[in-house]
């Protein structure tokens, strides 16, 4: 009897990483991948422009208990990092991975391929020592040669210093912080860095605010906006969330979290189109139907702290696992940092890593 030749089961290309990836899985036991990688740039330009990546610019954000939301926009970035904020009644939760991934361009300004990933990166940080506000960060994980952990400490200089950025510690407001975050990140250090650089070249970078106003402005929930620097642009911070309401938003890396509550991967709108043949203008109408009778809410008002706590570790650790199973570099991954907010409590880390232990360092240990 003749030996059946080996089936290709699917070949998919990945437009994502900038190269060609193809997989082929025979007989459904092996996979084999086949990459063609470019030459990687090494001059003056390309090296400013390679920098650690720890995100993209996809959000996902089912809002409150009931409605939710997802973005249909697709980066041509490598999508790496994830970054959670989480409110309930009780406070807030800021969660991150901790990979930092180093990409190489193509002559295009296009990323082609993974050439590092470090685990070691910090995406969360108290924006005032002794407030109760902090701020969880995806995208690019530097502006020239400052890491963005870094540029955050130096912000939280300004606002502890007397002089113009001073934060009155008894008089202030999230937004206000948000749109003092947005100049010194976007207006002073961002556009000196690539203001001769294409916009549409610029690396994408995002930020999550978040935290209780002062007592002066009678703070009785936590709020978050979002300063999202992409194509060159910086809009005012955006309120995540309606100041009453509960909910969770996810930045970097969605599909793992996107797939498991709102029930649908980031690629649905094109299956929709190009398979089924669904015109453009019923996409998002059939797509809220399928939201509607697949998604899972896991956001409650009423949630404890610690509950909201355990949640956004769970998705962070459940986006971990799906960058490690699936094709291509882990550029989710390393230690898992949760920061969480309360009104009286304050800005207290829950998890968080050094590179010092308190042994030989008893007093420099930072909150």
């Amino acid at each position: 009897m003749e030996e059946a030749a080996p089936s290709v089961h699917e070949v998919v290309r990945l437009p994502e990483s900038g190269h060609v990836s193809l997989l082929a899985r025979v007989d459904d036991t092996l996979v084999v991948r086949i990459n063609a990688l470019p030459a990687v740039r090494a001059d003056r330009e390309s090296a400013a422009l390679r920098h650690a990546f720890q995100g993209s610019d996809r959000p996902g954000s089912p809002d409150g208990d009931g409605a939710s939301g997802v973005s249909s926009h697709r980066s041509t970035l490598p999508a790496v990092t994830i970054a959670i904020s989480l409110k309930v009644d009780d406070g807030l939760v800021l969660a991150a991975d901790s990979a930092s991934t180093i990409v190489g361009l193509s002559e295009e300004g296009v990323p082609t391929n993974v050439i590092n990933v470090y685990n070691h990166a910090n995406k969360i940080a108290n924006l005032r020592k002794g407030s109760p506000i902090g701020v969880v960060t995806w995208g690019s994980g530097s502006i020239g040669a400052a890491s963005i952990s870094t540029l955050l400490k130096d912000l939280r200089k300004r606002f502890t210093d007397e002089g113009e950025w001073h934060l009155d510690p008894e008089n202030y407001t999230v937004e206000h912080v948000a749109e003092r975050l947005r100049e010194f990140m976007f207006e002073e250090k961002y556009r000196a860095e690539y203001g001769e650089i294409e916009p549409e070249r610029w690396p994408p970078l995002g930020f999550v605010v978040g935290g209780y106003s002062s007592e002066a402005e009678r703070a009785e929930r936590a709020d978050e906006f979002q300063v999202m620097i992409a194509n060159g642009e910086c809009p005012p911070p955006e309120r995540l969330r309606e100041y009453e309401d509960a909910g969770v938003t996810w930045n970097g890396e969605p599909e793992a979290i996107t797939r498991l509550l709102l029930g649908f991967g980031n690629d649905l709108p094109a299956v929709l189109q190009q398979r089924l043949g669904v015109p453009d203008e019923q996409v998002q109408p059939v797509m809220e139907v399928v939201r509607q009778g697949v998604e899972r809410h896991v956001v409650f008002s009423a949630m404890p702290i610690q509950d909201a706590i355990d949640l956004a570790r769970f998705l962070v650790e459940v986006t971990i696992g799906f960058s490690r199973f699936t094709p291509g570099a882990s550029t989710v991954g390393g230690e898992i940092e949760i920061a969480a907010i309360t009104k009286h409590e304050g800005f207290k880390w829950v998890r968080r890593k050094h590179y010092f232990t308190t042994e030989f360092n008893p007093e420099g240990m930072v909150p």
